[in-house]
């Protein structure tokens, strides 16, 4: 059973050979949790909506699978306050997420066997709730290494929540990894559970906007924080479109900053560069099926959605060469070096020159298919039952 309840208070780089080396992710079985227990009540606390993190937005919903045995998913969600300007200020986002979203949990410890928290960053809602009562997604280790003095506080907070947790969720082997090796997360706490593939992002052409007027361009799917490394995504554009003017570049999901703007002013790219937010995933499949290539730029990345996501349209991929990126891409995907100009024109010039194999589109849709939100689902909601069955023992 699923409703909704409201209430009022960076790694190293490897080379294509060695991706032979990196483990494959499971095939989840459709088996499901044998278990004792008659039903569990499990709250899921996701994102607040208001901070604009589509990703994030979408893990939590993508739990709501019809029909999960043994289990009472309820989504438990606090109404946003704006303190100052921008809801996405971060001024009001710690307000939210540090004092109301804390304050509204409170009294509902007792409501709930278990929670889910869907993303790290607020790891440290586990403090307001019972121990070992609680999950978390990890996605990335970005919250625990900023190095900025003033968020120390707040890494700390995130990391004792984390500490407390009776199981942590991520979605690489790359990851998980990366969390024990830190010393956040003990191995037999962790647990590997990849995203999926949402149901619009298919070859299936049928179900077009035809809202697409440039017929021969490049695609970023991504915000604009900096391990995006945008700035080198347009300095490669510049350089290609010297190589081919009639390529153009669409950037999804971000908003230049300074410095993006100025190197767009400064290779007078103005005219063949576009930026689009507030998309539909209808309409974001439609921009990956015609792409002529994606691209990937950054320096980091907790997983890379967009890259499942384009290979199920059929896109060509051509990514930052990052331990994570090799493992959730295989050999799928294209890789070039990090920030390395000539590497990536190289590979992208090739890319762009050959025609598409058959061969190769029939790769990448087999390679995808290992990605689903049903599996996704079924394996956290198994891993709680299992917890709720050691209880009982």
């Amino acid at each position: 059973m699923c409703s909704r309840q409201s209430h009022l208070e960076s790694d190293p780089s490897l080379d294509k050979q060695s991706r032979s080396s990196i483990p494959v992710l499971p095939e989840f079985s459709d088996n499901y949790a044998i278990t004792t227990v008659k039903k569990i009540k499990l709250g899921v606390l996701p994102d607040f909506r208001e901070e604009g993190w589509p990703s994030m937005d979408l893990v939590a919903e993508e739990l709501f699978v019809p029909d999960l045995p043994g289990v009472e998913l309820i989504r438990v969600e606090t109404p946003y306050r704006t303190l100052l300007g921008d809801p996405g200020k971060i001024t009001n986002r710690l307000w939210n997420r540090f004092v109301r979203y804390p304050r509204a949990l409170i009294p509902l410890r007792a409501e709930y066997d278990f929670f889910h928290i869907c993303d790290h960053s607020y790891a440290h809602l586990g403090l307001y709730l019972n121990r070992k009562k609680y999950g978390v997604y990890c996605h990335d280790l970005d919250a625990f290494t900023r190095n900025l003095l003033a968020w120390k506080p707040f890494a700390y907070s995130l990391a004792r929540g984390l500490a407390g947790a009776s199981i942590v969720f991520c979605s690489t082997e790359v990851t998980r990894r990366a969390l024990i090796q830190k010393g956040l997360v003990q191995a037999n706490r962790l647990r590997v559970v990849p995203y999926g593939v949402s149901a619009e992002y298919t070859l299936d052409q049928s179900a077009d906007t035809r809202s697409i007027v440039q017929p021969n361009y490049l695609l970023h799917v991504g915000s604009s924080i900096p391990r995006k490394r945008q700035d080198f995504l347009l300095e490669l554009f510049a350089v290609l479109r010297k190589w081919d003017p009639s390529l153009h570049l669409i950037q999804v999901g971000g908003r230049w900053t300074q410095e993006h703007l100025a190197i767009i002013q400064k290779y007078q790219l103005s005219g063949f560069v576009s930026q689009i937010r507030n998309i539909t995933r209808t309409e974001l499949a439609d921009y990956y099926r015609h792409a002529k290539l994606l691209l990937m730029t950054s320096e980091a990345e907790g997983f890379g959605l967009s890259i499942i996501e384009g290979l199920a349209c059929g896109v060509r991929v051509l990514a930052s060469n990052l331990n994570v990126v090799a493992e959730i891409g295989g050999n799928a995907i294209e890789l070039a070096q990090p920030l390395d100009l000539a590497d990536w024109l190289v590979k992208a010039k090739r890319i762009l020159v050959n025609q598409d194999d058959p061969m190769d589109l029939k790769a990448r849709l087999t390679w995808v298919k290992r990605y689903t939100w049903q599996a996704y689902a079924k394996e956290i909601v198994s891993a709680y039952l299992e917890l709720a069955e050691k209880e009982i023992r």
